[in-house]
C-alpha cells in the first residue's frame, strides 16, 4: 500500500551481505514492457532513504515491520 516501509527482499543464490536500505511506497505502475513475462504486472514507485526515486517489481520488495 501507498506509505508502506519496504527493502529489497533478500534473493536466494545471492550474497546478501550488503545494507539493505529502507524506502517508502509513494505509488504504483503497470509496466507495458513486452520484454517483462506480464507487461501488465504492477510496480511499486519507491523512494529510497537516499532520496532517489526507482520503479521496483512487487516480487523483489519486503514490506518492513
Amino acid at each position: 500500500m501507498i506509505g508502506d516501509l519496504v527493502r529489497i527482499a533478500p534473493r536466494i543464490g545471492v550474497s546478501n551481505s550488503w545494507e539493505r536500505p529502507l524506502g517508502l511506497v509513494v505509488g504504483f505502475v503497470g509496466l507495458q514492457n513486452t520484454a517483462w513475462s506480464d507487461p501488465n504486472e504492477l510496480c511499486a514507485k519507491i523512494e529510497w532513504t537516499s532520496g532517489t526515486q526507482t520503479v521496483t517489481g512487487l516480487p523483489m520488495l519486503e514490506r518492513v515491520g
